[in-house]
């Protein structure tokens, strides 16, 4: 391995433990925790209810994971000389992160059951997990007027299609058609039920007072709507 691409295997790295601990982080700024500590959460389980509300939460999460790695490659952050190589503009940030959580989402979901039902899972499969995460970023960014929403969201997809041709061409296997079909009618679904859950009676119990000083989750204080479920 070169220096170059050391110091830029390095660097990707720490984004991704960057996202990690956004994410970890972020089920304590959202709320989740209170909720739990107040006994008003059961663990997944069986039930259905607690399941989608553990979904609902990782969801939640995901989106301010998003949110806070998007604004820290935006910062001045990005005037080191490694990140001013690799991430020239915020669309280039876009498709790192895009790449970079469909990786992470898959590694992680491939140490899990492969057979277990849509609807059981904990998390959502990786290319549904990642899609509802940069439907919310879309909105976000959109909101704050820095990036379109239909940009975020293109750039999304075309990062993941580049991810599917390299695979293809590395290992002479990609996506087919009707599990890319199935995948984004679970995204339909999936994003219709988590809005419902999130913004009903679960909204009520989460505290949001901690996004009041971070700049880039601020949109998260709003409630979600069924309207701003994706095309």
């Amino acid at each position: 391995m070169t220096e170059d691409a050391r110091r830029r295997t390095a660097a990707i790295c720490f984004l991704l433990l960057y996202f990690l601990t956004a994410h970890e982080i972020g089920h304590l700024a959202l709320g989740h925790l209170d909720r739990k500590a107040e006994g008003s959460m059961d663990e997944v389980s069986d039930n259905g209810e607690s399941k989608i509300a553990s979904r609902a939460m990782e969801w939640d999460a995901d989106s301010f994971a998003m949110n806070a790695t998007v604004y820290l490659t935006g910062s001045e952050f990005r005037q080191q000389e490694v990140w001013r190589d690799m991430l020239p503009d915020t669309e280039a940030s876009l498709r790192l992160l895009s790449v970079m959580t469909y990786v992470l989402f898959t590694l992680m979901d491939s140490m899990g059951p492969q057979d277990r039902p849509a609807e059981d899972r904990t998390h959502p499969r990786p290319l549904v997990r990642v899609g509802l995460a940069t439907f919310n970023l879309a909105a976000v960014m959109s909101g704050f007027g820095s990036v379109d929403g239909s940009v975020v969201m293109d750039t999304n997809r075309a990062a993941i299609r580049a991810v599917e041709i390299a695979l293809h061409e590395l290992a002479g296997g990609v996506m087919e058609r009707a599990l890319a079909t199935q995948l984004g009618e679970e995204l339909d679904v999936e994003a219709e039920r988590l809005v419902a859950t999130l913004g009903g009676e679960l909204w009520t119990q989460l505290d949001r007072s901690r996004l009041n000083d971070l700049y880039f989750a601020r949109a998260l204080q709003m409630r979600p709507v069924m309207e701003d479920a994706p095309d």
